[in-house]
């Protein structure tokens, strides 16, 4: 209502929302409600609306309403998302490219741990700041002027480990990384080798882990589960510190993937949730 009220908006209704996606689960619950509230006001007002722009006044909302330094990747896939498709997005250029999820026999399924994240927002802007001072660190010394962290060569990245100190550095090596893993994950399912893809799943949830510091004990023994159940990869998504993981799992490894709650139940006591789930169409209004 704020940022529809600084375009001119009129807001005034009644309005009903239901959602089946746990909140504070890194499954981009916020940016599935902003996509569709901003959808529903721009009907009732008579406009239509730019997919793309309508994700970056969500991302608006999150920055300069609700206080977090989020980027626009959660309202993208909402406003966005297709049938059989992944969504390859340059943050930068604010581009996307469409990419297709493999026709094998193996699936997408994500666990959530039972937990809310409660660390998530001050965390996640602490995040932020550090990745911020890494940059401005590294443009100091080098005399170059690097807008994103995720510009910097690992190789200057590895050169400037003293001065960074131990954990600016670990949070430049794993932005740095992750964007050549998102790289060569598309690769990867672009010739159809799902067993890389996986792998870099894997690599992606230790560095989160170990560089970026988001993951927590719950995570990490959904992640060592479903690698002990054939899973080919795991991760965990959205900002971490609870909320979800997303795995590939092959069809023959699925009867002992769905037994995973029950094993993390008996050992955390926590109460997870389990879904097969399929990339799928995003926003859509329907008038009834």
């Amino acid at each position: 209502f704020w940022v529809a009220s600084e375009l001119g908006l009129k807001t005034q209704g009644r309005y009903y929302i239901t959602s089946e996606i746990p909140l504070g689960s890194g499954l981009s619950s916020s940016a599935a409600f902003e996509m569709a509230l901003l959808a529903a006001i721009f009907e009732l007002n008579g406009h239509g609306f730019d997919r793309k722009e309508l994700a970056l006044l969500g991302r608006k909302v999150e920055n300069e309403f609700v206080g977090v330094q989020s980027g626009i990747m959660d309202q993208m896939i909402s406003a966005l998302g297709k049938a059989g498709k992944l969504l390859l997005i340059d943050c930068t250029r604010i581009e996307y490219r469409y990419v297709d999820w493999p026709d094998s026999d193996a699936s997408l399924w994500i666990i959530h741990t039972g937990i809310t994240r409660t660390l998530a927002q001050s965390e996640f802007n602490k995040r932020r700041e550090q990745c911020e001072a890494a940059l401005a660190l590294i443009n100091a010394r080098t005399g170059n002027g690097f807008e994103l962290l995720a510009h910097v060569p690992e190789e200057l990245v590895w050169d400037l480990k003293d001065e960074l100190g131990d954990v600016l550095f670990r949070r430049a090596r794993h932005v740095v990384t992750e964007v050549k893993r998102v790289y060569a994950f598309v690769e990867a399912l672009e010739r159809n080798d799902l067993k890389r893809a996986g792998e870099l799943l894997y690599e992606a949830h230790a560095s989160s882990r170990d560089n970026y510091e988001t993951s927590c004990a719950e995570l990490d023994l959904l992640v060592e589960l479903a690698r002990e159940a054939g899973a080919l990869g795991g991760r965990l998504v959205g900002a971490g510190f609870g909320g979800a993981a997303v795995f590939i799992v092959p069809d023959r490894c699925e009867p002992d993937f769905v037994r995973i709650p029950d094993i993390y139940r008996k050992r955390t006591g926590r109460q997870p949730r389990i879904w097969k789930v399929y990339p799928s169409d995003g926003l859509r209004v329907d008038r009834v």
